[in-house]
């Protein structure tokens, strides 16, 4: 795992958007795309140690497009599944 910038991780040579978010009742929450879960989990299902690693560090991963989002509707986003 490689966090270059708080705004991406680097997994595998690609890289994923993430983003800190302050969600009522979680607190700053780090987000990321659903690209990147489906990376880490693999055709198997099974997470190696950087994918379990990095997984580790993401609170919720949303659709792609709606890692763009403003910070409020992406907070909304994460706060509705909770």
């Amino acid at each position: 795992m490689q966090q270059d910038r708080k705004d991406e991780i680097l997994y595998k040579g690609k890289r994923y958007p993430c983003r800190i978010v302050d969600v009522p009742d979680a607190g700053s929450v780090v987000v990321s795309v659903e690209s990147l879960e489906s990376a880490l989990f693999g055709p198997s299902g099974e997470m190696d140690k950087e994918a379990e690693a990095i997984d580790n560090t993401i609170f919720f991963y949303v659709d792609d497009p709606d890692i763009w989002l403003p910070d409020e509707e992406l907070a909304a986003i994460v706060a509705k599944c909770l």
